[in-house]
């Protein structure tokens, strides 16, 4: 489901890098891959794909939700934030308790996944930008890249979307949610478990035409002077458990938009909607078992939660 609207679409794949790129960035694309990033998940997370998903379903305020199944114990499904600051450690302190009385975490992807993605965003055997963008693009790709702490030893391995991962994320990415519930979780020795697979995450992004690519990448460099203030905005929103705030923020931006409206939908198609169906089929399984802590990218309640309540679970607001 996806609203027909113009909108930065390099916001939209910043938010993607979050449960992948963040995990291994910058050190991975720097030849020194360091153990801290793959306990961390940095970046902003899906919320700024927020837009994409219809709020008339009524699941437009709340961050956490009670899950019942007709048999097992209740869990707990909580859109998280991929991205550290004050304004929002309130909510992912609030997680980090809810781990605590949990018997299992369940995150986008797991720890072996997050090796896999180290792979693959190394290059994964994909084409460099530099052979496959224009000579001014390439150059002024590789100056951010430069200005991001990235090697220029890394430009011949790094592809298209591999770039845009990098350049939408801040420079000063710090651990959001879902880094402090993995740390805490194997702390406390709960087992983890992931949604998705490495590939699966990045093939949304990596399956996409190179003249997508190429434009998003475009409007990420055209755009990274906005990145700070807009994540103010955002933190403030998610602060207020806001879903319906974070989806209007979406579409508050000036950022001209070059794709048509049929590559809108494809971006959308890959980023959201077989994402979402793949990841409620997955939930399902955990959901059964009950006693789950179940950590998504905010922007993906409204879709799973309504997905949930059409397969006959009980979908409630966790009370404080």
């Amino acid at each position: 489901m996806y609203r027909d609207v113009e909108y930065p679409l390099w916001r939209t794949i910043g938010a993607l890098s979050t449960s992948v790129s963040c995990w291994v960035y910058p050190e991975l694309l720097k030849g020194v891959l360091m153990p801290h990033y793959f306990r961390a998940i940095l970046g902003i997370s899906l919320l700024f794909l927020a837009q994409i998903v219809s709020a008339d379903d009524g699941y437009t305020k709340g961050l956490f939700w009670q899950i019942k199944s007709e048999k097992g114990q209740p869990s707990v499904l909580v859109g998280s934030i991929h991205l550290g600051d004050p304004k929002v450690q309130p909510q992912i302190d609030r997680s980090l308790d809810l781990l605590k009385k949990s018997q299992r975490l369940v995150l986008e992807m797991d720890v072996q996944e997050m090796q896999k993605a180290a792979t693959l965003l190394q290059g994964g055997g994909d084409i460099a930008f530099t052979q496959v963008l224009p000579a001014d693009l390439i150059e002024k790709t590789k100056q951010a890249l430069l200005k991001r702490g990235i090697s220029d030893t890394r430009f011949d391995k790094t592809p298209v979307w591999g770039a845009i991962l990098i350049l939408a994320l801040p420079a000063n990415a710090t651990p959001g949610m879902d880094a402090q519930l993995l740390q805490a979780a194997q702390g406390a020795k709960r087992p983890v478990s992931g949604l998705e697979s490495a590939a699966e995450q990045l093939d949304a992004l990596r399956k996409l035409p190179l003249a997508i690519q190429q434009a998003i990448l475009q409007s990420a460099l055209d755009h990274q002077d906005l990145l700070t203030k807009q994540l103010q905005t955002l933190f403030s929103a998610y602060q207020a458990e806001d879903i319906q705030r974070l989806q209007d923020l979406a579409f508050e931006s000036s950022a001209p938009d070059s794709l048509s409206a049929e590559q809108q939908a494809v971006v959308f198609d890959q980023i959201i909607n077989q994402r979402n169906t793949r990841m409620l089929q997955r939930i399902k399984t955990h959901l059964k078992a009950g006693k789950a802590l179940i950590a998504v990218g905010a922007m993906h309640l409204p879709g799973l939660l309504e997905g949930l309540t059409a397969e006959g679970f009980t979908v409630e607001p966790l009370e404080k």
